[in-house]
Formats: C-alpha cells, structure tokens, sequence
C-alpha cells in the first residue's frame, strides 16, 4: 500500500522542474505581444522554475560574467546612482520601478536551455502572427464580442502604439524571410509563412507608422544581406531593391493612410527647416533635438539626473512663445514623459556615460555569437532595428516592447559550462 502511494506522489526532479519552465517560457513569448495580463501571470511559473534551478548557485555567477547580462545591469544600476543626484524624485523613483523588468535577464539567461531557444523564438513570431489576425479583424471591422482589445492606435490591437507593433511586425518579417528562404521545412509551414510575410507587408503600411515603412525595408535588406552574405550579388540586390521601391510605390499610390503619412514627413522637414515651426510629429522631434542640445552643453558628462530631463528642456521649451504649447505637451506625462528618442533621454539623464552605457548593449549583442543561425539574425535584426528606433521612439519606457526586447536578448546568452545534474546547490 505504501508503495503505491509513493508511485501516486512523485516528486519532480530539479531537471523536470527546468523543462517545465522552458515550456512556460514558449507560451510566455507568445502572450508578451498579446496579453501583458496573462504573460504576468505565466511569469510567476517562470520565476518558480528558476529558484528551483539545478546548480544554483554556479549558474548564477556564470550568467553574471556574460557581457549582455552585464550591459544590461550596468545599464538599470545607472538609474539607480543617478536618482541620488535627482530633484524630481517622484519619476526618478518610477522609472526605477518600472524598469525593474531590466533584471529579468538574469532569470532568463539562467533557466533557458539551448534545445528550447528556436521554439521560444518561433512561439514569440506566432504571437505577432495571432496579433496581426486580431489587426485585420479591426480594420474590417468583424472582430468577435468574445475578443477584448485595447485599441491604443489604429489597428493596434494589444499594444500601445503602432510604432512597437511596427517594430516588431519588421523583426518577424526579417524572420520569416530567413525561414522561407533557408528551411527545409513542409508545404504547410512554408504556407503558413508565405501568408504572414505578405499579410504583414500589407499591415505594416495600413497601420499608419511612419518609423515602420522605413524599418520595413531595413528588416527585409538586413535578412537579405545576412542570407547571402558569401554570394550576394548585383542581381539580388537589383531584385531586393526592385521589390522594395515598388512596394512602396504601390502603398503610396493606393493608399491614403501611406500618402498623408508620407507627405506629413516633407511638410514637416519644410516647416521645421524654413520656418522653426516644430508642431507635427517630425517637427516635435526635430524641436526637442535643437533645444535638448541647450541643456547636453551644459551637462556633458554626467547629465542632470534621473528624471530630471523633462523638467530641464522645458525651461528651455517655454522660452519659446511660437512652439510652447506643441513642445510641452509630451513633457508633461509624468514618468512615462520622454523626449521620444531613447538616445536623448539617456544623453539628458545620463549625460555621455548614459548614452555610452545604452550603446554598451547593443555593442555586447554584436559580440555575441551562436551556431544557431537563426539566432545569428536575430542578433542583427535587434541591433539595427532596436538602434533605429531609438532615433525617434524608445525602448524600455514602453515596457512590453522592452520586456520582449530583454526576452530575445537573453536567447543570445548561452551558458558557458556544463553543469552536472548530479548535485544540487
């Protein structure tokens, strides 16, 4: 009878435990870009299973001695020295809650096992696929009762806004181009794939980011280059450009979200350079470049403080009578106010050793290497996309774009040793 209880009540190995936790991490990377309430809830899962981690301990240290993991630390540990120096310590104290989930790279680096990297990563695209179907359903306004969306933007189903749909709509779309051309895979996934890379180019536009149709063809080009790096010739690139400008071409003449979109860009150029009007959403970014710089000039090394960047280019804003009011109202959003450019908000806050401790990131993502060559484009594609969209949005203030950005960041960390099974700390 005691032996057939002890068969009933099986203790789960530290081993299983570490499995368990890798297929909570595949249905995480699906929910991030679908629902932030379920993918919180599928983390506390993800928590349990690394304090349950076989080699405790070991794997601890290791994962603090990788680069990435390090950037990323030194990169949230600066907000943390630099709320000492700040006068608005109401922000500074919520950015450095709100950015907690930077530490995450710590328990995603120790529990991810190498065999689950891909399937994590194919689970991630299947969420921004799902997504895309729920975009659709919007635009034609045939989305079930039973499906609750937070329509922040357009089209924009679970995020936001339609730049980090538009991010991550590029990142997969570099992806699935890599997928289709180099996988030996069946008739239905190539389907599967084929469909979501042209439903996805189509969405891409109809969404209305502007930041999106230039990282459409950044994404495309970078999987291009990356595929044929040792035989790219003059025949694919003519044919990777010819692709691209006539999708342009055809969004721009038969779409009137993609024209006015477009034309706003000029028009705002004209005016910001002719004029110094900065009230549109070109000319805002160009007014808080010019009057960012007053305050950098004054503050090159260390910045003004955690926070403090909002309240420090205002002065400067409200000196302005012509673009006052335009200037000022994106600096009045509490702690998620920014100057809507990731590398301004660490050069202000941070000074240069901000914008230094930001680009140490994406200099350790460089560095790091994978035999797995999808991984190895991923590399590239977080480089130059995430790089990109710094120069006119952010990252880590938007935290499910941040939190997925850290997610795919900790599939390039591998572990540098083996550990054995056989004991435990």
């Amino acid at each position: 009878m005691q032996n057939k209880y002890k068969l009933l009540i099986k203790i789960p190995t530290r081993e299983s435990i570490e499995i368990l936790t890798n297929y909570f991490l595949i249905a995480y990377a699906f929910l991030l870009p679908v629902s932030t309430h379920y993918a919180k809830t599928i983390f506390i899962f993800i928590l349990i299973g690394f304090l349950f981690t076989s080699n405790f301990q070991k794997k601890i240290v290791n994962v603090l001695q990788n680069r990435l993991v390090q950037a990323f630390l030194l990169f949230y540990l600066m907000h943390l020295l630099w709320f000492f120096g700040s006068e608005n310590l109401l922000i500074a104290k919520f950015k450095i809650l709100d950015f907690r989930y930077i530490l995450y790279i710590i328990i995603f680096a120790t529990v991810i096992k190498e065999q689950y990297k891909e399937k994590i990563l194919n689970s991630f695209i299947f969420g921004i696929l799902f997504s895309e179907i729920i975009s659709y359903l919007m635009f034609f306004n045939i989305l079930p009762d039973y499906i609750t969306v937070k329509a922040y933007s357009t089209n924009v189903p679970f995020m936001q806004s339609y730049t980090q749909y538009a991010v991550l709509l590029s990142l997969s779309l570099g992806l699935i181009i890599y997928k289709l051309v180099n996988y030996n895979t069946s008739i239905i996934i190539k389907t599967v794939y084929t469909f979501f890379f042209l439903s996805a180019s189509i969405n891409i536009f109809i969404i209305g980011s502007k930041l999106g149709y230039g990282l459409y063809s950044i994404a495309i080009l970078t999987a291009i280059v990356f595929i044929f790096k040792k035989k790219i010739s003059k025949k694919i690139i003519f044919f990777s450009l010819l692709f691209i400008t006539t999708t342009y071409l055809l969004a721009y003449s038969n779409s009137a979200v993609v024209k006015s979109k477009v034309d706003s860009i000029s028009h705002g150029l004209i005016n910001a350079y002719k004029k110094q009007e900065y009230k549109d959403s070109i000319g805002l970014r160009i007014g808080w470049w010019i009057y960012s710089y007053d305050v950098f000039k004054n503050n090159i090394l260390f910045g003004v403080g955690t926070g403090d960047h909002l309240d420090e280019v205002k002065k400067i804003v409200n000196l302005d009578k012509k673009n006052k009011t335009a200037l000022s109202v994106a600096l009045t959003s509490g702690g998620n106010g920014s100057l809507h450019s990731e590398y301004l908000d660490n050069l202000i806050q941070f000074g240069l050793i901000g914008l230094l401790l930001f680009l140490n990131i994406f200099y350790a993502i460089y560095k790091t290497s994978s035999t797995n060559s999808t991984l190895e484009l991923l590399k590239y594609l977080l480089l130059i996309i995430f790089l990109t969209n710094s120069t006119v949005s952010l990252i880590f203030i938007h935290s499910t774009l941040g939190k997925i950005f850290i997610l795919l960041s900790a599939l390039l960390v591998s572990q540098q040793k083996n550990f054995s099974n056989s004991s435990y700390n």
